[in-house]
């Protein structure tokens, strides 16, 4: 869950890889995103034929940047940015890839909007969008 920067609205994602817009004035159901399967988890990591991990969701799997016009989620060994556009998200781009699977995500904001992915092997990447 994350709240808009305007603090009117709430985001979510449920386990059917949905991310909905709800009213904090209403309680109501603004909008609703399908995103990419697996953007909430789980998370299968395989490094060798004989090992397998699985990671349930323990952190933050999107994030919206400052103007709640993207959002970025979990996909794989990326993360991808969604654009919301008339109503609709869609794929706008792929960010750095990992070794593992991307389990959380962040975006800060400021005079550049910066990303931050992190993979099931504790490695973060950090990407500056311009």
């Amino acid at each position: 869950m994350q709240l808009s920067h305007d603090y009117q609205s709430c985001y979510t994602m449920d386990s059917d890889n949905i991310v909905s817009q709800w009213s904090l004035v209403s309680g109501r159901l603004v909008q609703s995103f399908p995103v990419h399967d697996g953007a909430a988890g789980p998370y299968v990591f395989s490094p060798t034929p004989n090992h397998r991990q699985i990671q349930t969701p323990k952190d933050k799997i999107f994030s919206l940047n400052a103007t709640n016009t993207h959002f970025l989620t979990c996909h794989k060994n990326s993360a991808i940015i969604y654009k919301i556009i008339d109503g609709e998200a869609k794929a706008n781009m792929v960010l750095g890839v990992h070794r593992a699977p991307v389990v959380s995500v962040d975006w800060a904001y400021g005079e550049t909007d910066t990303c931050l992915t992190a993979d099931m092997l504790g490695h973060i990447k950090l990407s500056t969008l311009l």
